[in-house]
C-alpha cells in the first residue's frame, strides 16, 4: 500500500468532488488489502495510510511512508503535536519517509520529502481538488489525469531517466516533492520550497573532528535505526562506504550479530568487491558473510518489475540489483539491510567548476565543447590540471546539460549550441530553452553560481547518481534498505565540500565530497586496502554489457508504447537511439507498464 488522500481548495466537503467510485479505484490501483488501512475522510480531506502510519484530531492529521524510527505507531500523535505547535518545524529527522500533514484548522496541506527522497510523494491538480500519494499508480486511477508521458521532460527522461530542472515528473498532469522540500496546498495556490533545515554550506573543521563527528553520527544513525532489533545485515561491497557500516553495526551489536550480504555476477570474472568485502569481515570479526551471484537473466527477468516499482527509469540497471539483494536477503528471513548509499557526491565538484568557469570562461568553453562532444577524445589529457576540467567526473556527456544550463541563465555563456555530437545538441539546445528550465533558475539566481549548481544538482541529478528510490525498491521487495548517511547528523559531513580545501597540486583536491573524511574516520578501523581502495567504474552493479541487449529483447514487445512516444521526442527518437538505448527502450517499457497495462480509470 501507499499513502494517499486529496484535499479540497475551498475548503468545503471532499465527497462532493471525489465520489465513493473514484476513491474505491485509486486504492484498488494501490492493491491495498482490507482492513490494512486506516482512513480519515471528513472536511475537505480524504487521508489514507497502512494501519498504525496515520495520526488525528479533531483539527489535523498526519500520515507518513516509508521508514521513520522515531515516530513508530503511537509515537506519531507526538509529531502532530508539535506540527501543530510549530507549524514552520523544520523536518529533520533519521529515516527515510515522505509525509502528509493536513491543517483543517488553517486550512493547509502539506507534503514533505526528505533529503533522500527515496519514498516519493507525487501530487496533481484535479479541478478543485489536489491529489496526493506516494504511488503515481494510484494518482492516474482518477479520470481527470492525463493518459501519457509528460510531454515537456520526456526528452529528458529519455536521456537520463530524470527531470534534470524543477518538480514535473514523467507522468503528464504530475508532479513531485523535490528532496529535503515541502508543498503547501492553501486557497491562495500551492507552493514549493525547500524546507529541510540542511543547508549547502561547506563544512568546517580538521580531518580529526569531523572525522570523529561522522563516526559518532553513524553510530547514532545505526542504534536509532535498530530499535530493539538485536542483529542486522549490511549490504557489503569492497568499497569503505559499506564497510563503514559494517563496522559501525559490529561496534553497536558485536560481530557476532551482524551478517554481511556481498553479491557477484555469474560469468563475470571475480573482482576485487569479493575480496576486499572478506577482508573487511576478517578485520571486524564477521563470521557470517553470505555471497550470492546475479546472472543475466536474473537481472532481465527483475529489470521490468524494478522499472514498476520505482515508476520511471532512472539507473534501472542498479534498480533491479536492488530488487534481487532486497529479495534475496527476504529469502533469509530478514525484513530490512543497511547500506553503505548516500557518502561522496557531487558538491565539491560543482564548486570547482564555478571557480573554473569563473576566472577563464574561454578556455573552459573551448574545453569542454571538445571533451564534451567526444567522450573519449585527446582533450582529456588536460583534465589532470584542474578538477574543473575533468569532465568524466559526471560520466555521461548530457548530464552536464543542467550545468551548462545554469551557466547559460547566469550569463557564463550565451547557448548549449556545439557542446554535444549529432540529434544531442539540438535536443540540449530545446531542453534548455524550456520555460520550466528558465523559471527553475531564476528562483535560485540570488544564490552564488556554485550554490546554484549544488542545489539543483543535488535536488535533481542526485536522484540520478546517488539512488533514490532504490529504498523504496527495497522496501516493496520484502526488505527495506537503511541508508544512515542521509540521516542529519551524518548528511553535511558525507555530501558537503570541506571549507579548508587541500592545495591545487594534493591528490585529494579530486575526492568526492566525504571521501576524505571517511577515509580519516576509518583509517584504524578496516583495512587499508580497503579504506583507500580506488573504485573501477562498474564494478559494484551489473555488467554494463548486459544493459543495451537486455534492453533489446524488450522491444518487440512495446511497439505500441515506441509509437506513442516517438512524436514527443521531436521526429529524434531514432537519431537518439545509437547514445541512448539503454535509456529510451526501458522509458518505452515504463510506458508500457504504466499505461498500456492499466485499467482505463472509472468516470467520476
Amino acid at each position: 500500500m501507499a499513502l494517499c488522500g486529496a484535499w479540497a481548495v475551498d475548503g468545503g466537503e471532499l465527497e462532493r468532488l471525489l465520489p465513493f467510485e473514484v476513491r474505491a479505484a485509486m486504492l484498488a490501483a494501490a492493491g491495498a488489502k482490507p482492513g490494512a488501512l486506516e482512513e480519515r475522510l471528513s472536511g475537505p480531506l480524504w487521508l489514507v495510510a497502512d494501519a498504525g502510519r496515520l495520526a488525528q484530531d479533531a483539527d489535523s492529521a498526519l500520515a507518513v511512508e516509508g521508514f521513520l524510527p522515531a515516530f513508530e505507531g503511537p509515537a506519531l500523535g507526538g509529531l502532530l503535536k508539535s506540527l501543530a505547535r510549530d507549524p514552520e518545524l523544520g523536518l529533520s529527522f533519521d529515516g527515510h519517509y515522505a509525509l502528509a500533514h493536513a491543517d483543517v484548522a488553517r486550512g493547509r496541506l502539506r507534503l514533505f520529502s526528505d533529503l533522500s527522497a527515496s519514498e516519493p510523494i507525487y501530487y496533481a491538480r484535479a479541478g478543485g481538488l489536489v491529489l496526493f500519494s506516494t504511488s503515481a499508480r494510484i494518482l492516474l486511477a482518477h479520470p481527470a489525469l492525463p493518459r501519457g508521458a509528460d510531454p515537456d521532460t520526456v526528452l529528458e527522461h529519455g536521456l537520463l531517466g530524470i527531470t534534470l530542472f524543477g518538480d514535473a515528473s514523467p507522468f503528464a498532469g504530475v508532479r513531485q516533492v523535490l528532496p529535503g522540500h515541502r508543498v503547501d496546498v492553501t486557497r491562495a495556490g500551492i507552493e514549493a520550497k525547500w524546507h529541510s533545515p540542511q543547508t549547502f554550506d561547506p563544512v568546517a573543521g580538521s580531518d580529526a573532528e569531523l572525522a570523529d563527528r561522522l563516526w559518532r553520527g553513524l553510530v547514532a544513525g545505526v542504534q536509532h535505526s535498530l530499535g530493539r532489533t538485536d542483529e542486522a545485515v549490511v549490504s557489503l561491497s569492497g568499497g569503505v562506504d559499506s564497510a563503514a557500516i559494517a563496522a559501525a553495526l559490529a561496534h553497536v551489536l558485536g560481530p557476532d550479530k551482524v551478517h554481511a550480504f556481498t553479491y557477484s555476477f555469474e560469468g563475470i570474472p571475480e573482482s576485487s568487491e569479493l575480496r576486499e568485502a572478506r577482508a573487511t569481515c576478517r578485520r571486524l570479526g564477521i563470521r557470517r558473510h553470505t555471497e550470492v551471484s546475479f546472472t543475466r537473466e536474473d537481472m532481465r527477468a527483475a529489470a521490468p518489475e524494478a522499472i514498476g516499482f520505482q515508476e520511471r527509469v532512472a539507473s534501472w540497471g542498479m534498480s533491479s540489483l536492488e530488487l534481487l539483494v532486497a529479495r534475496a536477503i527476504a529469502a533469509r528471513g530478514y525484513s530490512s539491510y543497511f547500506s553503505g548509499t548516500g557518502i561522496g557526491g557531487l558538491q565539491t565538484y560543482f564548486q570547482e567548476i564555478a571557480e573554473g568557469w569563473r576566472a577563464a570562461p574561454g578556455l573552459m568553453e573551448f574545453y569542454w565543447k571538445r571533451a564534451c562532444r567526444d567522450h573519449r577524445s585527446r582533450w582529456k589529457v588536460l583534465s589532470s590540471l584542474h578538477p574543473a576540467l575533468d569532465t568524466r567526473s559526471i560520466m555521461m556527456p548530457t548530464r552536464f546539460i543542467p550545468v551548462l544550463c545554469v551557466l547559460k541563465y547566469n550569463g557564463v555563456i550565451e547557448s548549449l549550441a556545439g557542446y554535444f555530437p549529432g540529434a544531442l545538441d539540438s535536443v540540449a539546445v530545446d531542453i534548455s530553452e524550456r520555460p520550466r528550465v528558465r523559471e527553475a533558475i531564476e528562483r535560485t539566481r540570488a544564490l552564488p553560481l556554485e550554490r546554484q549548481l549544488q542545489f539543483h544538482g543535488y535536488v535533481n541529478l542526485h536522484v540520478y547518481d546517488d539512488r533514490g528510490r532504490k529504498d523504496k525498491i527495497s522496501r516493496l521487495a520484502g526488505a527495506r534498505k537503511i541508508s544512515p548517511f542521509y540521516f542529519p547528523a551524518c548528511w553535511p559531513l558525507a555530501a558537503l565540500p570541506r571549507l579548508d580545501r587541500p592545495g591545487f597540486r594534493d591528490a585529494r583536491r579530486w575526492h568526492k565530497s566525504g571521501k576524505r573524511i571517511l577515509r580519516e574516520a576509518m583509517r584504524t578501523r578496516l583495512p587499508e586496502e580497503v579504506v583507500f581502495r580506488r573504485k573501477v567504474k562498474g564494478e559494484n552493479g551489473p555488467p554494463e554489457k548486459w544493459h543495451i541487449p537486455i534492453a533489446r529483447e524488450w522491444e518487440p514487445s512495446l511497439a505500441a508504447s515506441i509509437g506513442a512516444l516517438e512524436p514527443l521526442f521531436g521526429g529524434r527518437w531514432r537519431d537518439l537511439r545509437p547514445y541512448f538505448d539503454s535509456h529510451l527502450l526501458p522509458l518505452a517499457q515504463w510506458h508500457s507498464i504504466f499505461y498500456e497495462r492499466r485499467p482505463e480509470p472509472v468516470s467520476a
